[in-house]
């Protein structure tokens, strides 16, 4: 049987469903298939059970929808029982890819710059260490992979020029030993789950030679 079903996979278009006999006899066999694309989310065969009806909603209460099958009879243990499954899409993992490139007058040049995974519902947290005491600056954000731009020695900046237009910033301060935090909350959409982030700290006016100092880059991965 094939009919559509909730949304699953969090890309705003309901999704179809395909169940039946699986490959062994007396199986069921699943897939869940993307509206948008029509390839499978997702598929599986069990020997072991006959379908009675699949439906859709978020049963565990993560914001992400998942399948609930009733399989009444699982034929090859012969024991008559059924049970109940909950079947969820696999969600695309978060991930910080550091850098390099980093340059400044701090105890670690233009500071280090790490970040836990972004993750959609939640956020990510920004950790500044061994930059310029005392100073202001900018947590930078492209959405895009870093496009490594020289700047001379060790400075390497990762935001790409060409997306100038739509880099956000948030404003951040050193404190005493050239520390410094910032959180970013993240919306829960699984539709931008794995798009790409490139994030990089300007520290200004400095006394390096180019006036600035920058952190190594990071390349972050939304998902969830």
């Amino acid at each position: 049987a094939t009919f559509p079903i909730e949304d699953v996979d969090g890309d705003g278009k309901f999704d179809f469903v395909m169940y039946g006999q699986g490959s062994a006899p007396g199986g069921a066999g699943f897939s869940m298939i993307s509206a948008a694309t029509g390839s499978a989310l997702w598929s599986e065969s069990d020997a072991a059970a006959e379908s009675s009806w699949v439906r859709g909603g978020d049963f565990d209460g993560d914001g992400v929808r998942e399948l609930l099958n009733a399989q009444p009879t699982a034929k090859a243990a012969a024991t008559g029982s059924g049970r109940l499954r909950v079947l969820s899409h696999s969600a695309s993992p978060a991930g910080v890819t550091v850098l390099p490139g980093g340059c400044g007058v701090g105890a670690a040049g233009g500071g280090v710059l790490i970040a836990t995974a972004p993750i959609l519902g939640q956020g990510a947290s920004f950790y500044l260490t061994g930059a310029a005491p005392l100073t202001g600056g900018n947590l930078a954000f492209d959405i895009g992979f870093p496009s490594a731009f020289p700047l001379g020695g060790t400075c390497v900046f990762h935001l790409n020029l060409a997306h100038i237009a739509n880099w956000v910033f948030f404003p951040i301060f050193t404190d005493a030993t050239g520390a410094a935090a910032a959180y970013l909350p993240l919306p829960f959409l699984p539709f931008i789950s794995g798009l790409p982030v490139t994030s990089q700290v300007a520290l200004f006016p400095t006394s390096s030679s180019l006036g600035f100092d920058m952190s190594n880059g990071l390349l972050l991965t939304l998902g969830y």
